[in-house]
C-alpha cells in the first residue's frame, strides 16, 4: 500500500477515537478556549500533521531515507531557536547540552560504516 494511502487510512481509522476524546477532554468552560484556538488545532492537524507527511515522504524519496531522515534529528535545534524567537522561551543551557549530544550522535552515525550483509556472511562461513 502506498504511503499516502496508509496515512489517509490512519486518519480515517483514528477519527472515531480522537473526535470523542477531544469532546470529552475539552474544558468545562467553553470560553476558556477561544474559537481561534480550535481553528489553530484544526489547521495544525490538517496542514502540519497530514499534508506535511506527503512533503516529508517526497523528500525521503528524493534524497534517500538514510540520508534525509537524519535531518529530522536537527529539529531539536530549530525548535529551541523558534521557541526562543517566537514564544520568548528562555534559552536553557541544559537543553543546548542535550541538543549538542544529539548533534554528536548524528555526526557519529554519519561517520559509522555499516558492514554489508555479504561481508558478514563470508565471516561466518570461514
Amino acid at each position: 500500500m502506498p504511503a499516502r494511502d496508509v496515512i489517509s487510512w490512519i486518519v480515517v481509522l483514528a477519527l472515531p477515537l480522537s473526535a470523542p476524546l477531544t469532546f470529552i477532554y475539552r474544558p468545562a468552560e467553553p470560553s476558556l478556549v477561544p474559537l481561534y484556538a480550535w481553528a489553530c488545532l484544526a489547521y495544525l492537524g490538517a496542514m502540519s500533521m497530514y499534508l506535511g507527511f506527503f512533503a516529508w515522504n517526497a523528500g525521503l524519496a528524493l534524497g534517500g531515507v538514510a540520508r534525509v531522515s537524519q535531518v529530522q534529528l536537527l529539529q531539536t535545534f530549530v525548535t529551541l531557536l523558534f521557541a526562543s524567537l517566537i514564544n520568548g522561551e528562555p534559552l536553557n543551557p541544559l537543553a543546548f547540552a542535550v541538543a549538542g549530544c544529539v548533534l554528536l550522535l548524528i555526526v557519529g552515525a554519519r561517520r559509522a560504516k555499516a558492514k554489508s550483509p555479504r561481508s558478514q556472511g563470508r565471516e561466518t562461513d570461514a
